[in-house]
């Protein structure tokens, strides 16, 4: 049975969409919600050291600093991009899990069980 979650939306997602069925949405949505979490922190993590100073107080370490800022701003940017198509997936695999007669309850409670260590904390929502 496809849902309306299945139809073709153009983003990143819609490959994976072929391939979900009742048997497997909910343990999907588990793996992308989990990895939404653990970049989701380590991004948090890395907001608190993203903005750096000069590495020494000579002239080159200043003049290098902003190039260095730039490549870890990127590298920052390529993640964030990550998380936001790690929580499309997730939200359209649970749109999919609901029109399949999953209640939310037992959407999170799949979760639960399946990532206990994740479930929880602040980057958890």
């Amino acid at each position: 049975m496809t849902t309306s979650a299945h139809e073709p939306r153009r983003t990143a997602s819609d490959s994976l969409m072929l391939q979900v069925v009742e048997a497997n949405v909910l343990a999907l949505r588990n793996l992308y919600e989990a990895n939404w979490v653990t970049v989701s922190r380590a991004l948090r993590a890395a907001a608190q050291v993203r903005m750096l100073g000069a590495p020494g107080r000579d002239p080159i370490s200043r003049d290098y600093t902003p190039d260095l800022q730039a490549r870890v701003d990127a590298v920052i940017a390529l993640h964030e991009a990550e998380r936001d198509e790690l929580r499309e997936v997730s939200d359209r695999l649970v749109e999919a899990a609901r029109e399949y007669g999953h209640a939310e309850a037992e959407i999170a409670e799949s979760f639960r069980r399946a990532h206990p260590h994740l479930a929880r904390g602040p980057a958890y929502r």
